[in-house]
């Protein structure tokens, strides 16, 4: 922008008093253009007279813009190279990460600060085959150095990564994962592989430690299982053995002495039939308590009542039953089993072991769940004396309930009863 009288150029209308105080009378102005056509900035020369650039003054100033160019770019070059640098040194050191930079034109490789503070070596430039790749552990060392320079030389995977032990400078070793990437140069060849080294060993015996728990919690629902079902069988064998044998026996008798006493044959033959009923009915007894039809034919609601009313039998316990929501449509057959089980199982306990005189079951079906809470006023027990020794009872119980992720909940004391409460979480059909 070449201004050669400031008075008389229509550019300077309005400011021609501002530059007749500055004694301006002539200005040529130049914009300094990036290599990208950006405005970096402008240099202006003054004159205290009207004046016009020759040839040889344009060709200067020409020059000076070009070398201002150049100045400038490289200052911003610069600066952007540092802030670069920071964030790059800010990263290494807020990861816990070995971060690393392999320059593929030698044998050198540059570890950031991670480095030191993972394994206690220092940061910075180290021989990739004496500092790194000795320090493989002997047993991943071939392996992890033949797949990474077949991984180098076939090129067509950009990310290369791996698994191994790495010695540490105390002598020890970490469990590693390793991690890398390509850059390519102009040629499109590799010309440095960029990654990062992260110990893993805590995580890796946290997993295993996680893994040995899930196995021994599953041992132990195992071990619950099998123990709920040799009582089982044993109660049926009791059953089977002390009662519907003697009762068969009998008829049995009856029958043999039908064989030769005519007299009373008919009477024989009629208690014989009498005791075969009554073995039919311990049967059908059993059987009900084993696989309740109700649970199929009525559903769980039905089942409990019809738990209370045998309870009620006996005369043993006062007993009520409260239900809300629509709980045999949202639950499956095997939730519905579970929950009866385990209001049986507590049922016997109480009946058993509790001395209660009354019993109360409470199943309610909330939004994602259902409570079943079993209470008596009962003799209780000490919680702290059956914590880690719980009853066969109680972990059957247990073991139900975990086998549907639910939750079991005890409250008891000497002479204040036992409310038990059960929390399974369901998913709405």
């Amino acid at each position: 922008m070449i201004v050669a009288d400031v008075m008389t150029d229509p550019l300077w209308v309005g400011a021609c008093e501002m530059a007749s105080e500055l004694n301006f009378r002539a200005c040529w102005s130049f914009p300094i253009l990036s290599a990208t056509n950006e405005v970096l900035a402008t240099i202006a020369a003054y004159y205290a007279y009207p004046k016009e650039p020759s040839n040889f003054e344009m060709e200067v100033l020409d020059r000076v813009v070009n070398l201002l160019r150049i100045i400038i770019e490289n200052k911003k070059s610069e600066a952007m190279i540092k802030l670069s640098n920071e964030r790059y040194l800010l990263a290494t050191k807020a990861t816990n990460d070995a971060i690393w930079d392999w320059d593929m034109s030698s044998k050198s490789i540059y570890f950031g600060e991670g480095f030191y503070s993972l394994f206690g070596y220092r940061a910075g430039y180290h021989n990739i085959e004496t500092d790194w790749g000795s320090k493989i552990h002997p047993k991943d060392r071939d392996r992890v150095l033949g797949d990474l320079y077949r991984f180098i030389e076939l090129n067509n995977v950009q990310i290369w990564e791996d698994e191994y032990h790495f010695q540490k400078s105390d002598g020890s070793y970490a469990l590693v994962h390793d991690r890398g990437f390509f850059i390519y140069n102009q040629q499109g060849k590799i010309a440095r592989m960029i990654g990062s080294m992260q110990d893993i060993t805590e995580k890796k015996e946290m997993e295993k430690t996680l893994l040995r728990q899930e196995i021994d919690k599953q041992k132990v629902v195992a071990k619950a299982m099998v123990e709920t079902q040799e009582k089982e069988r044993a109660e049926i064998g009791k059953e089977l053995h002390d009662n519907v044998n003697q009762i068969l026996s009998t008829a049995r008798l009856y029958l043999e002495l039908a064989k030769n006493d005519e007299a009373e044959r008919i009477g024989l033959i009629d208690r014989s039939s009498s005791n075969i009923l009554d073995a039919i009915n311990e049967i059908r007894t059993i059987s009900r308590s084993l696989v309740p039809s109700s649970i199929d034919d009525l559903g769980l609601v039905e089942s409990i009542h019809d738990l209370a009313e045998s309870i009620r039998a006996t005369k043993k316990l006062s007993i009520e039953f409260y239900h809300q929501g629509p709980i045999d449509q949202m639950l499956s057959e095997q939730q519905k089993l579970m929950l009866f089980r385990i209001a049986q199982e507590q049922a016997n306990n109480v009946l058993k072991h509790a001395e209660a005189r009354n019993l109360i079951i409470e199943l309610i079906m909330e939004e994602n769940a259902v409570d079943l809470s079993i209470s008596d006023d009962g003799k209780g027990f000490d919680m702290d004396s059956v914590k880690g020794k719980k009853g066969l009872g109680l972990s059957n119980i247990s073991s139900r309930a975990e086998l549907f992720n639910g939750e079991v909940n005890i409250v008891s004391a000497p002479g204040k009863g036992c409310k038990m409460k059960i929390h399974v979480p369901i998913q709405i059909k």
